[in-house]
Order: C-alpha cells, then structure tokens, then sequence
C-alpha cells in the first residue's frame, strides 16, 4: 500500500479492505501530550486516511449492494 504521487492511491479494493479491517483491530490513536517525531505523526496520519479511504469506499460499496454494511 503505497501512496503515489499527487494523492493518488494504487491499492486493489481487497487491499483497502484488509486495511481497514486492519485499522478497526489496532485502534491507532494520537497521543497529542506525547512529543512524537515527524516521522511517527506522518505515519499515523498515513494510516489513517488509508483508514477513512477504507470507509468511504465499503460505504459506497454497501450502497450498491457489493458488501456489508459497516
């Protein structure tokens, strides 16, 4: 899951799915009194909208009828 140039994401849907489910399991939080380095905040904010990437696409998917609501 890599991020490409310009905001564009190449990830299949079973990719963006797993994400997900991967997301939903490990509950990333920030910990906003904790100095953290540049490179942890970028990486949290990474997975994060691949996060919410993975919602909006299972919620499109589910208003079509293709998958579970969530």
């Amino acid at each position: 899951m890599k991020l490409m140039k310009f905001c564009r994401i190449k990830i299949k849907d079973g990719n963006i799915i797993r994400a997900f489910i991967k997301m939903k399991n490990r509950h990333i939080t920030r910990n906003r009194n904790r100095k953290e380095t540049l490179g942890q905040n970028h990486r949290i904010e990474h997975k994060r909208k691949q996060h919410h990437k993975a919602v909006k696409l299972l919620q499109e998917k589910a208003a079509q009828g293709l998958a579970v609501d969530v």
